[in-house]
């Protein structure tokens, strides 16, 4: 499947890492709903993440792996993982002996099914002539349309996305009188209980990608 520039910020418009994916139009993948992500990027080494979607709740074991070739015939670094609900599944790995400045493609396995498939970029050593950072902070879901994001996923050449701002707010209904909402939150409280948060993340999600894209 070609990944689109689009299809790869469809991913991250809710996440705010560095660098992430999820093919636009892809099916529902249920037991990586949350897609991947990548960020803390190094000459040599770059984070993935990513979340298990099990609905045992038990302990998880997979696999990923990063490629040069998003067909991953050119495999430059693979491994395990295990996760659980001690960690809410999520799945943090850093894939290492890379190559500075390079494109790199991922993804993950568990369950018997494969994550989409992530871009990731390593830094770049010495002088170079170009780098495009993109900048990104506090995106409170009442308040705004978020067409930066539409401008972002336009933009053909971006090395990085640094988001520096918070992308998950826990007050409930407007604390602030004097900005006008444009959607309604959900829940109407403050969020204390990862369950809430989970449930807000995922209803931010689609709308950013909505909105965004």
């Amino acid at each position: 499947m070609a990944l689109t520039r689009r299809g790869v910020l469809a991913g991250s418009a809710a996440g705010g890492l560095l660098l992430a994916a999820g093919p636009a139009g892809a099916k529902t993948n249920m037991v990586f709903a949350h897609g991947v992500a990548s960020g803390d990027p190094h000459a040599d080494s770059v984070l993935l993440w990513t979340r298990v979607t099990d609905p045992a709740h038990g302990p998880v074991s997979g696999t990923w792996e990063m490629a040069e070739d998003e067909l991953f015939t050119r495999i430059a670094a693979r491994g395990s993982f295990s996760t659980s609900a001690a960690r809410d599944h999520t799945v943090k790995v850093i894939a290492s002996g890379l190559k500075a400045g390079r494109e790199y493609f991922y993804r993950f396995r568990a369950m018997d099914t494969v994550s989409a498939i992530g871009r990731a970029k390593t830094l770049p050593t010495g002088r170079i002539d170009r780098l495009d950072i993109v900048l990104a902070c506090c995106a409170m879901y009442m308040f705004g349309e978020f067409h930066a994001y539409r401008a972002i996923a336009d933009r053909e050449a971006v090395d990085l996305i640094l988001f520096v701002g918070d992308y998950i707010y826990e007050y409930g209904a407007n604390s602030m009188p004097a900005l006008m909402d444009v959607r309604a939150i959900e829940p109407t409280h403050d969020t204390v209980t990862l369950a809430e948060r989970f449930m807000m993340l995922l209803s931010w999600k689609g709308s950013y990608c909505n909105l965004a894209l």
